[in-house]
């Protein structure tokens, strides 16, 4: 079976061991890391660890009114979780709409995603969530400078929109920084954002079906 995976850019964290093994499944609580070091001046302002809360913590902490989690994805500066039901509940830093709850502002709680309700997996990029539904539609939120929702604009998006154009149910999704790749059918792969690192008389935004070989 083909995995698609794509690698995060490098993160500007120290890192470090948890304190012990996290317990795993359904019903099991979500948990968030903190990190003794961070820079000066972030300190969980923008409520990062779903706590509810903005203090900083060298330990895991339980994040609120969040159980039957079967999935978690990391962005930049937001957190969102899959539970059980199929929806999606995000938290952190919202100023490109990344939470997916039709604001701009900050939580310190997990919120849900609007609109998401049969969602099989999640990604998480710089500062824009994508969902993997049933059907195998992908629908995406937050930043659009790059094109990375997918919906054929540059506008950002406070709530989930479809990523158009794909010639195929999706079977699963994989989120960079500022774009995303879906797999389609057995061996084709569509991809759409950022392409700067492509050829560089390219336009940025990169939206085609790729063959793996």
């Amino acid at each position: 079976m083909v995995q698609l995976v794509i690698p995060q850019r490098r993160s500007r964290w120290k890192k470090f061991a948890p304190p012990s093994p996290l317990p795993q499944g359904m019903n099991t609580p979500v948990l968030s890391y903190g990190r003794a070091q961070l820079r000066v001046g972030e300190n969980n302002r923008f409520g990062l660890l779903g706590d509810e809360s903005l203090k900083i913590s060298s330990v895991p902490i339980m994040v609120a009114h969040l159980t039957n989690v079967v999935a978690l994805a990391a962005g930049s500066l937001h957190t969102c979780a899959l539970r059980a039901d199929s929806t999606v509940y995000c938290w952190g830093h919202n100023v490109f709409g990344r939470l997916g709850n039709g604001s701009r502002e900050d939580s310190a709680r997990p919120v849900m995603a609007a609109g998401i309700a049969m969602a099989t997996a999640i990604g998480a990029g710089g500062a824009f969530t994508c969902a993997l539904l049933k059907d195998g539609q992908v629908w995406c939120w937050g930043s659009n400078g790059a094109g990375q929702l997918g919906n054929n604009t540059r506008e950002d998006s406070l709530e989930p929109v479809r990523a158009s154009g794909l010639s195929m149910a999706a079977r699963q999704v994989a989120v960079g920084y500022d774009f995303a790749c879906a797999l389609i059918g057995e061996k084709s792969v569509s991809c759409w954002g950022s392409n700067i690192f492509s050829d560089p008389k390219r336009s940025r935004f990169f939206s085609e079906i790729i063959e793996i070989k």
